[in-house]
């Protein structure tokens, strides 16, 4: 789908943020091969749209929203609003030790991301997303493997 276009899309702003995220992701995935999950802070704007920021009120001022980024296969990764986490740090960013208790906690988690399609049907995208990367063919049954509830 082209920025600009369809349910979701991405314009101005969160355009811009998610093409910086996705280079600053290449970057830090480059210098830490074999590693498949990274927890980060949002940039600003990256996730202005689309279901995290329609799911909830703005952040509070001292709140920062983290990012888990999963790396399928090398060249393939995708970009998940996960948790809002209240800064420790006395600059308002997020520590180390705050990052690496998100990336703990979504490693225990049944990681699931979930994506409502229009049709109301939930799925699990990341399933997806991984479906799609061992380039299995998108039936009706796996379809139905990623589908939640």
């Amino acid at each position: 789908m082209a920025a600009g276009s369809g349910v979701g899309a991405l314009t101005g702003r969160s355009a811009e943020a998610s093409s910086r995220a996705a280079e600053d992701d290449r970057l830090w995935f480059d210098k830490h091969p074999g590693t498949s999950v990274r927890v980060r802070e949002a940039l600003p704007g990256e996730h202005d749209h689309g279901p995290f920021a329609q799911g909830r009120g703005p952040l509070r001022p001292d709140e920062r929203l983290t990012v888990v980024v999963v790396q399928v296969v090398p060249g393939r990764r995708v970009r998940y609003p996960y948790k809002a986490v209240t800064a420790a740090s006395p600059d308002g960013r997020l520590t180390p030790q705050q990052l690496e208790a998100v990336r703990e906690e979504w490693e225990a988690s049944d990681q699931t991301m979930p994506l409502t399609a229009p049709d109301g049907r939930t799925f699990d995208y990341l399933m997806m997303f991984r479906l799609a990367m061992a380039r299995q063919s998108p039936t009706t049954e796996a379809l139905e493997r990623c589908r939640l509830g």
